[in-house]
Formats: structure tokens, C-alpha cells, sequence
């Protein structure tokens, strides 16, 4: 004769699968919950480095077509709204002068603010 499993015994294994299934529920929402944070924290990084580079793209072109009188210029992009300032000459070198050119972007999207300076030889003051 075969000895039957008794019932207390199937009713273990039965309850041990279901907290066995549990646990793998579990684990599999927290790694899906994981991977979608991960993801979203990478796309918004990804998109402020792209935000980073198209200003840092903008005012240097700015800062290399600024003229050369001192005065404010501004404008807009489709990306930013911008300010470009050529200041009077703040230290003189012999027959030479040095202008500081300013340069600051505002985000038309989130409104960040991005600042560039750079000196200058004033060719006006090069004239005189």
C-alpha cells in the first residue's frame, strides 16, 4: 500500500506558492518601478543637456557678433530670449582698451537663465 500526502501537507505547499508568487509580484513592481524613474530621470537630463548646449551655442555666436559700441541689444529665438550688453571700456592698455561683452539667455520653456562673459579689445578706443 502507498501512503497518501495528507492533506495538511498539500495545503503547505499550496499556501508556500502563493507567498512564493507574492514575492515575485513584489520584486517585479519594484524593478518596473525602478526602470520607469530611471528612465524619466535620464530623458530629463537628456533634455537639459541639450537646453545646456543650444545656449552655450547661442552665446557664443552672440558673444563673437556683438558689436563693437557699447550699448544693449536684446532678441529672440525659439528657443531663448536674449540679452547682449557691450559695456564702456574698464581698463585702458597703452593706446588700447578693454570692453567687457555680457550675454544672458532665458529658457522660453522652464525660464532658466544662462549667463556668458568674455573681454574685448574697443577698437574705438584703439581710434582715439
Amino acid at each position: 500500500m502507498r501512503a497518501r500526502p495528507r492533506r495538511d501537507a498539500l495545503r503547505d505547499k499550496a499556501g508556500y506558492a502563493a507567498v512564493d508568487a507574492l514575492v515575485a509580484l513584489m520584486i517585479l513592481a519594484a524593478v518596473l518601478v525602478s526602470s520607469i524613474t530611471a528612465t524619466h530621470g535620464s530623458r530629463e537630463a537628456a533634455d537639459l543637456a541639450l537646453e545646456f548646449r543650444r545656449a552655450s551655442e547661442m552665446s557664443a555666436y552672440l558673444l563673437e557678433t556683438a558689436p563693437a559700441e557699447p550699448g544693449q541689444t536684446s532678441g529672440q529665438s525659439a528657443d531663448f530670449a536674449w540679452t547682449r550688453t557691450v559695456s564702456e571700456p574698464v581698463g585702458t592698455f597703452g593706446s588700447g582698451a578693454i570692453c567687457e561683452r555680457r550675454v544672458v539667455l532665458t529658457g522660453a520653456r522652464d525660464n532658466r537663465r544662462f549667463e556668458a562673459r568674455t573681454n574685448a579689445v574697443c577698437p574705438a578706443a584703439l581710434e582715439s
